[in-house]
């Protein structure tokens, strides 16, 4: 149960795990629809005017007795209530369904509401719900781009012969026009345009609108030459179309992309789209082709990093750093197994970078065999440090079978002569959830032998509750991406999250490990809540074994310390800056190290600008960029603290997302707004060993743009490369 929680806000968290959520108010002995997810209107064969009617007033009595029942449960036990139920009957789109249905009180004890969340929905009743959407741009009445990608889908599977070609079309300064003319001449001139461009595609073109300013079309049978003379084609339509402003006749211009056949439709559209970010940094009218030079060279790269990851396995070169995990009531240490690598060639490569690389490949099974052997010869060297729990070792997707399982982990511990007790094992929920009837196997057989195993990342995917219940799981790791929504801005929401988690695995009998804890707001809320277990870097970053028991007595000695200045006040900033200044690391060398890592980070996420900055007392220095010269006046000389959004970064020591700062009050006037147009910033910070922030790593663009908290990870992870070759450099 939850006391206390927004029941609208957790509507709103859920509706992003499960795609049927129903938030039901009790009243008297009924219970009256307060909010439900579209699907859940479709699927659950709600009526428009739904919202206010009960249960019993939109069912028949067949129906809605037995789904009165299980509330009535929910209600009267307080506890959450699992159960299975034939959906949609009235449409029968659906077969069967799991649901949960988790009680929430007021502050008198009392259930106010109850939120169900269903999931298990058959493919075929997605299928139809998708297809019986409106796929229709609004405006220029084009298809939208789940049509087209559908189109797309369906052409790449029967095409035998020929190429399937995708245009990226963005028109340039559409959103000044849009300010010079007002919104309905812009969109007078949209649809203008779309008749245009459509009447001189070839015959066959899938032709639609992505957005806003920004239009695709699918071109098949073609070949690069073809589309090439189609995109000409384009641009001069574009072209002919003019508007006036103050008695100038100015033309309209674009730029557009184009990427030809690739594994799926998803990846060809953001291949295209990558290329027309390439022709808009060359300027208008340019047309670029993906899957020459930035293809090439990506290939490249992951081809040279798996040569090298194979010549530092069978050469013993990885590295195995821990990161402690503290049960503050119990003051015990566990730790969880990481692999790094620092290759000669290509210095620290992050696992973000080459756990990917190695899972295309048998080469993950030698990489978790090789972490697992370290840990062993560990636990024989320091016993002592070990003696007191479990470590924990990630396992991969890919080895999720018996066969790999047997190669990889449970022949190497028998070999090592450890007992399988002394290990847990975590694994990402959706490797549990794709196969829910082999992960339940693979669980029981991985326990049965000793094993602990617990669920890592929770939260993210996609089934998460009702799985709880299924697997015969040990624990979960609450994901960093809730925990970091504790602190002192927050607004309760970030909290009742983490007390809903908290409270629901304390019912299903299911240990608690919270990741991420980085600051100790997170750290003194989590002790409060009764989590069992934390690991951070707050309390201590992955160290190698010999430096374990320094990390160990940091970790206890951050658990009892005094509370840590406020950020924003000059005794943090003193602190900020001493950090800072231990560092001595140049301010604008732009060593090859730290570019190659922007360039990194500039393709993983295809922004035109990446950067790695350093702030002092009064401004902030780029050490290295991708996407701008180092010869601009702002690279070069360095900004003022105050006129860059990195300053908040680093007062508050946490990541800054603002996906559209014209549309955020907070930043609309912000002077990397007004003076430099930056419409999208993505910030993380450089910490140091000690927590401190002395600089950020960033991507920004001039447009808008959607970050998801997966990429927020990987920008942290880079984030982590960065201060790895900072703290290594000579002192």
């Amino acid at each position: 149960m939850l006391v206390h929680a927004d029941p609208h806000y957790l509507f709103q968290f859920f509706s992003r795990l499960y795609r049927m959520v129903f938030l039901m108010k009790v009243e008297g002995a009924d219970y009256v629809y307060e909010a439900v997810t579209p699907d859940g209107i479709t699927l659950g064969s709600l009526p428009d005017n739904y919202r206010g009617q009960t249960i019993r007033g939109i069912y028949p009595p067949e129906v809605a007795g037995p789904l009165q029942d299980q509330y009535d449960r929910a209600r009267e036990q307080k506890e959450p209530v699992f159960y299975s139920d034939k959906m949609n009957k009235v449409t029968d789109v659906a077969s069967y369904a799991t649901s949960i249905l988790m009680p929430i009180e007021d502050e008198s004890g009392n259930v106010c509401f109850v939120l169900s969340m269903t999931s298990d929905l058959s493919e075929r009743s997605h299928t139809e719900l998708l297809s019986s959407m409106e796929n229709i741009d609004y405006l220029t009445k084009l298809p939208n781009l789940i049509r087209v990608k559908g189109e797309l889908h369906q052409r790449m599977e029967r095409l035998e012969r020929g190429e399937v070609v995708v245009l990226y079309i963005n028109l340039d300064r559409f959103r000044l026009l849009n300010e010079l003319l007002g919104i309905e001449e812009g969109n007078e001139m949209l649809q203008k345009l779309a008749a245009g461009i459509g009447r001189v595609l070839p015959e066959g073109t899938v032709f639609g609108r992505v957005d806003g300013d920004e239009f695709i079309a699918v071109l098949a049978p073609s070949n690069q030459e073809a589309a090439e003379a189609a995109a000409n084609d384009v641009l001069q339509v574009i072209e002919s179309h003019t508007y006036e402003v103050d008695g100038i006749e100015i033309s309209l211009s674009a730029c557009i992309g184009a990427a030809s056949m690739s594994e799926n439709a998803s990846m060809m559209i953001a291949n295209a789209c990558t290329a027309m970010m390439d022709a808009k940094q060359a300027g208008p009218g340019e047309i670029r082709f993906y899957g020459g030079n930035a293809a090439t060279e990506k290939l490249l790269d992951e081809l040279y990093v798996e040569v090298e990851l194979i010549r530092a396995v069978r050469n013993g070169d990885l590295e195995v750093y821990y990161q402690p995990k503290l049960q503050p009531a119990a003051g015990k240490m566990q730790f969880e197994a990481l692999a790094r690598w620092h290759s000669p060639k290509l210095g620290t490569v992050p696992p973000s970078i080459f756990i990917p690389v190695a899972e295309k490949s048998s080469l993950i099974e030698e990489v978790t065999s090789f972490v697992l052997e370290r840990v062993c010869r560990d636990m024989h060297t320091y016993p002592e440090l070990f003696a007191e729990g479990r470590t924990a070792v990630n396992i991969s997707t890919k080895l999720f079978n018996r066969p790999a399982m047997l190669r990889s982990v449970i022949d190497v511990i028998e070999r090592c002569g450890q007992p399988p007790e002394r290990f847990e094992l975590e694994m990402t929920e959706q490797t549990l959830v794709d196969d829910a009837e082999h992960g339940r196997k693979i669980v029981r057989y991985l326990r049965e032998l000793g094993f602990r195993v617990v669920i890592d990342d929770f939260g993210v995917s996609y089934s998460s509750l009702n799985y709880l219940k299924e697997l015969d799981l040990d624990g979960i790791k609450i994901d960093q991406s809730f925990v970091q929504e504790i602190d002192e801005q927050m607004d309760r929401r970030g909290y009742d999250i983490v007390m809903f988690i908290l409270s629901l695995a304390e019912r299903l009998h299911l240990d608690v490990t919270a990741e991420g804890v980085e600051t100790e707001i997170q750290l003194r809320t989590l002790e409060r809540l009764g989590c069992g277990e934390m690991q951070g870097y707050y309390l201590s970053r992955p160290v190698p074994a010999a430096e374990l028991a320094v990390a160990v007595h940091q970790s206890r000695e951050r658990l009892h310390k005094p509370p840590e200045p406020v950020p924003g006040t000059a005794e943090a900033e003193t602190a900020r800056l001493e950090a800072y200044r231990a560092l001595k690391v140049s301010t604008s060398s732009f060593e090859e190290k730290y570019d190659r890592i922007v360039r990194a980070v500039q393709r993983a996420f295809h922004m035109p600008i990446s950067f790695i900055s350093l702030i002092d007392e009064n401004k902030q220095y780029v050490k290295a960029i991708e996407g701008m010269p180092h010869e601009d006046p702002a690279v070069q000389h360095g900004t003022p603290k105050e006129e860059t959004l990195c300053a908040f970064v680093v007062d508050y020591k946490k990541p800054l997302v603002i996906p559209d700062t014209k549309e955020d009050e907070a930043y609309c006037l912000h002077p990397n707004v007004v003076n430099y147009g930056v419409r999208f910033y993505a910030g993380v910070p450089l910490l140091t060993e000690g927590g401190q922030a002395v600089g950020t790593l960033c991507v920004v663009d001039a447009r808008p743009h959607t970050f998801t908290d997966k990429d927020l990870q990987l920008l942290e992870d880079y984030s982590c490369w960065v201060m790895a070759e900072m703290e290594k450099t000579p002192q």
